[in-house]
Parts: C-alpha cells; structure tokens; sequence
C-alpha cells in the first residue's frame, strides 16, 4: 500500500510540474477560440477547472489513505496556538476591498479602464461578467482556495521534503511556490512571477501558522475579487 501511495505521489507531483503548466496552457488557448463564437464558453471552462481541481484533491486523499499519513502533513490541521491566521486574513480583506474600491473608481474612466486593463496579471478573458459567470466564479474561487493550497502547499510542500530528504523547508517552499507560477504559465510571464510572488507568500503564511487555513481562505477571497472588478453585464452583450 505504501509503494503504490509513493508512485501515485509521484505521477501527481510530475503533473504538478511538468503537464500542468503545458496542459492548461493548451486549455485556455482552445477556450480562447472557443470564448469568439461560444457565449456559455467562459462558464464551461469554470467548470471543468472546478471538476479537474478536485480530481486532483482525491488523488492527494488516495496518498494520504494508502499511505497511513495523517491530514496534518498536508497542512489540514488548526492554526498553531498564538498563530497570527486571522491576523492575516482581516489584513487580506481590507486590502482586497479598499483595491477593488479604487479600481472600480478607476475604470469609471474610458482611460482609466484601459490602463488598469494593460497592468492586471490575469486574462480579460477569464474575467466574469455576466450573472450566470460571476455565479459559477464563487464555486470556481472557492474551488481554487480549497484545491491549489491543498495540492501546491500542502502536498508538494510534503513530497518534496519526502522525496528528497536533504531539502530543508525553506528551499521546499521555495520550489513549490515557483512551480506554482509556472502552473499559470498560460498568463505569460507577468502572470507567472505574480503569482510566485503569491504562493511564496501563501507558502510562508503556511509554514508560520501551520495550517493551510488561513492560506485557503486567503487564496479564496484573492480570486472572489476578481468577480467585482467590472460590473455585471447582460448574457446577450458578452460573447
């Protein structure tokens, strides 16, 4: 049981790191095409991301079974005592909203708008406009928060430590927040350094508090902004 968890372990962690980055690349470049003639395409993209995501969670699950290990070494435990969690997350949220408040003053502007548009690490494209998008973008955000930590922190986080017994913590959480990046390979090389920078911050929230809570939830309230960025449109004025 534990040598088939070890190679599940590894088939996930080379698809972390080595398909991941090529295949939702070749993803969004067919939503891309898809997103010209299709009004529902932003919407079915959400969903196979949600659905993909979690798949990858049941494999980390299989590992944890197979393997006897405990949901602690994959960071699903509480906070350690004294730990500054919610601390991080109020931080988190003050500065989200009083960002999404400037933001949605600055694109009141056709200048403004085009400004801020050229300067957002993320695609326009996978920006939800529309009711039925900014819906489906709740379940998808919460998916991200819930699955990414799960799968960049707390399980690659582990199986580098455990695969190479040499690595110390820090460079471990280094590596993983660098393949995080390059997980989001398909938003160019803006998008891949934004968000290192984003994991190496969620990595270090995670080894300072033990417990991927607060990383969750911060990774959550991060993508649900997006969905106030631009106000709701009609379905028949988006393709």
């Amino acid at each position: 049981m534990i040598a088939l968890a070890l190679i599940l372990a590894c088939l996930l962690a080379a698809y972390l790191v080595v398909v991941q980055p090529v295949a939702s690349e070749r993803s969004f470049r067919k939503f891309l095409a898809q997103i010209r003639v299709d009004k529902r395409a932003r919407v079915r993209f959400y969903l196979r991301g949600i659905v993909m995501k979690w798949l990858l969670v049941v494999a980390v699950w299989l590992i944890v079974v197979l393997a006897n290990l405990s949901l602690a070494v994959i960071g699903l435990q509480a906070p350690n005592a004294g730990a500054s969690s919610f601390l991080w997350i109020a931080a988190t949220l003050v500065g989200l909203v009083l960002s999404t408040l400037v933001f949605r003053r600055l694109v009141s502007t056709p200048e403004g708008r085009e400004q801020l548009e050229s300067a957002m690490m993320a695609p326009l494209e996978l920006i939800p406009v529309t009711s039925e998008e900014k819906s489906v973008w709740v379940v998808a955000a919460i998916t991200a928060g819930v699955c990414e930590e799960i799968l960049y922190r707390g399980f690659l986080i582990w199986y580098l430590m455990a695969v190479f017994p040499h690595m110390n913590i820090i460079a471990a959480l280094i590596a993983s927040s660098v393949f995080f990046g390059f997980a989001h390979y398909y938003q160019g090389l803006k998008g891949i350094i934004a968000t290192g920078i984003i994991g190496g911050l969620l990595a270090w929230i995670y080894y300072s508090t033990g417990s991927l809570l607060a990383p969750i939830i911060i990774h959550a309230l991060v993508d649900l902004r997006v969905m106030f960025l631009f106000p709701t449109e009609k379905a028949s004025t988006r393709a």
